[in-house]
């Protein structure tokens, strides 16, 4: 029974690394959202601004 708790324990480090590195590229993934809505935003503002003169 211990070598299977010893063998359980690399596997549980691994999908605790995984579950980590997933999280980060998700907050990376929001991150990018974050700056293309605001990219349109500047966009849009820069259209508005050359229509006007």
């Amino acid at each position: 029974m211990a070598e299977l708790a010893a063998m359980a324990e690399p596997a549980a480090m691994a999908e605790r690394a995984a579950m980590a590195e997933l999280a980060a590229m998700a907050e990376l993934v929001a991150m990018a959202e974050l700056v293309a809505m605001a990219e349109r935003v500047a966009m849009a503002e820069l259209v508005e601004v050359t229509r006007r003169r």
